[in-house]
């Protein structure tokens, strides 16, 4: 009776950490971009929006310590002193270049494992809610419309890209062909980023389970 007991208190504490780690664990980020505040980053906390970014926290200013004169080096001590750096430096790519071409099965399965990551991670982030206006001036109309054309080319074609790997969701995209420059102080940005709690938590069982296959490959290699 006792075991049981001892097993279903385990189970309402397993829930109850859980429960905890839904509520507390941040899942909305407000990114927002003006010229005049530049980036402001927020965080949705129950019913709360706190700023993490710029903090508004003053630091008192320490006294630096006075530099003191140095004493004069000989050039040919110092010169070898960099020979000698640049060799160690040449020496480490070395090892690190002859381990690649060594270990080309782990050097794969440890690229296999980061693009995995970073799947796991794109699909649990969703962005919402971009808007944004980016003025484009000239104070020539032919120049102004080869710089909106190519502008707009390009955003596209990085979306098409984006759109592949974030779920990301556009509210009001305006480019301004602004011949008179009365955008010039008017460029803006803002985002609404979720993010799934439970994303840390199979990002770092995937992890897990790629080390403990990468370092078994490995052992079998080394015993065959």
């Amino acid at each position: 009776m006792l075991k049981i007991l001892a097993v279903i208190g385990w189970i309402i504490l397993a829930i109850l950490i859980i429960i905890i780690w839904f509520i507390l664990v941040p899942r909305t980020f407000y990114v927002e971009y003006t010229q005049s505040k530049n980036f402001v980053v927020k965080v949705r906390l129950f019913f709360l929006k706190l700023k993490v970014y710029p903090l508004n926290i003053s630091f008192r200013k320490k006294d630096k310590p006075k530099k003191v004169a140095k004493k004069p080096t000989n050039s040919a001590k110092s010169e070898k002193k960099d020979t000698k750096e640049t060799k160690k430096e040449k020496n480490k790519f070395k090892e690190i270049f002859e381990y690649v071409l060594n270990n080309k099965h782990i050097v794969k399965q440890v690229l296999e494992t980061v693009k995995g990551a970073f799947k796991i991670l794109f699909n649990g982030i969703t962005v919402k809610g971009v808007s944004f206006i980016m003025p484009i001036t000239s104070d020539d109309a032919h120049d102004l419309q080869k710089k909106y054309a190519a502008m707009t080319t390009s955003f596209y074609a990085v979306n098409i890209i984006l759109q592949k790997y974030v779920k990301i969701f556009y509210k009001s995209p305006i480019f301004v062909a602004d011949f008179a420059n009365l955008y010039e102080d008017k460029t803006y940005f803002y985002c609404k980023i979720q993010a799934c709690p439970s994303i840390i938590i199979t990002l770092g069982w995937y992890l897990f389970k790629q080390y403990k296959q990468i370092m078994a490959n490995n052992k079998s290699l080394k015993e065959n």
